[in-house]
């Protein structure tokens, strides 16, 4: 057999009960008397009423009635054979489904008052003596079925109230286990936004700290820089008045030097040296301590090499195709020294016994990210037969020198003038 929980079989019961009701509108009255005749006197009397009239000739039989169904009221004739109505009376009311049914007595003997007090002792409801007063007996019970009718609407709500009361207190119990639940959470939560929260403080203090740190150490590092800077520029500034002191040095030796070869030496060297100083003199003056402009470099390196070799312009042109290069000191200075050499070839060689022509000077960035330096004359043109790369041309030795230093490579093309083609490493 399948159990089920209070609420749940209250539930059922009520639909039972409503599904009976709309099916069975009638309600169940049991008549017990022992005379047929007296039988179908009353069941002519109630069936105005339109009700279930359940007949019974004996109080056994009254008994048997009452346990396969529930009635609104019995009417019971007090004087029958073997189990009379006051036995039979007793008999339902000792039993549980049956001991608050309505009993009506029937009589038509006696009216001694004992035997009424006999009858509502044993729970009657009324007495009623023969012969019987159809209007009377149907208006009574009309009443006790209206009573049972009622009643059975008042148990159905009952039980539909009691399983909404089922219900709302299974609800409130989940309700409560959820906020446990919620409880724990909201504790267990906020232990761990309080944990995060002080480990987020920790974190700030300790930014903090290293932030102030940092601050202090920045500044220490820009005074450093800005003292450092300071220094560079003074050695710079330093190394350009050494050379240039050596430059001098030289100038005033040629003043001694009769030998023309010796003289020229002396001056290449000169030129070789202004051309060092010139780089540490751009770097003095630039902001950029550890770069230079290289075009601006170059324009003043030939035009200090033309005043040199007191080239006249008029007959040798310069053109100058340079692009916004910054060079560092590692590759300025090498560059310096070619650019020197190469130019200074040119001047001495191209043009003898004073033609005319030009010197062009190329300076640019090529796709591949290398440099292009190319240094080229429309004069008498490289001598034929010489290797430029093993000569004893002590300017050629120094390029070829400060190429292989650098990473770089040269080429020479002699076919119209001279034309030296290099590619540097940025």
């Amino acid at each position: 057999m399948r159990h089920y929980p209070d609420w749940k079989r209250r539930t059922l019961l009520s639909r039972a009960l409503s599904e009976n009701m709309q099916l069975e509108q009638k309600v169940n009255i049991l008549l017990v008397d022992d005379r047929p005749e007296n039988l179908l006197a009353l069941e002519a009397i109630l069936e105005s009423l339109g009700q279930n009239l359940v007949k019974a000739s004996s109080g056994e039989e009254a008994l048997r009635c009452l346990l396969k169904q529930d009635f609104a009221v019995i009417l019971l004739d007090v004087q029958m054979p073997g189990i009379d109505g006051f036995e039979t009376a007793r008999l339902v009311r000792e039993r549980e489904r049956s001991r608050h049914t309505p009993i009506i007595f029937l009589t038509a003997f006696s009216t001694i008052n004992t035997h009424v007090f006999r009858g509502y002792s044993l729970g009657a409801v009324d007495y009623l003596f023969k012969p019987i007063e159809s209007e009377i007996l149907s208006s009574k019970v009309a009443v006790f079925v209206d009573l049972w009718r009622k009643t059975a609407e008042v148990e159905q709500q009952a039980v539909q109230l009691a399983a909404v009361n089922a219900k709302l207190r299974e609800s409130e119990k989940r309700l409560s286990q959820v906020n446990d639940e919620l409880e724990v959470r909201v504790q267990k939560r906020t232990a761990e936004l309080t944990k995060i929260n002080e480990s987020l403080q920790s974190e700030i203090a300790e930014r903090h700290r290293v932030e102030g740190a940092l601050r202090v150490s920045t500044e220490q590092l820009r005074a450093s820089l800005i003292e450092k800077e300071v220094l560079l520029k003074e050695i710079h500034h330093r190394v350009k008045n050494n050379l240039q002191i050596i430059s001098s040095l030289l100038n005033l030796q040629t003043d001694y030097i009769h030998d023309q070869r010796d003289l020229e030496i002396f001056k290449v060297s000169q030129n070789r040296i202004e051309s060092m100083a010139l780089i540490h003199e751009k770097l003095y003056q630039s902001k950029d301590l550890a770069r230079i402009e290289f075009c601006e470099y170059i324009q003043d390196l030939v035009s200090s090499l033309v005043c040199s070799y007191e080239v006249n312009s008029s007959k040798v042109d310069l053109k100058v195709n340079i692009e916004q290069v910054l060079l560092g000191l590692d590759l300025a200075i090498p560059c310096g020294l070619i650019i020197n050499e190469l130019v200074l070839n040119s001047l001495k060689h191209a043009f003898p016994e004073g033609r005319s022509g030009e010197i062009c000077i190329e300076f640019y960035v090529e796709s591949d990210d290398r440099i292009a330096l190319i240094i080229s004359d429309n004069g008498i043109g490289f001598p034929q037969g010489i290797d430029f790369r093993n000569t004893e041309s002590l300017g050629l030795q120094l390029v070829n020198s400060l190429m292989n230093q650098i990473g770089g490579t040269i080429e020479l093309n002699a076919t119209q003038g001279t034309e030296f083609k290099m590619k540097l490493p940025m």
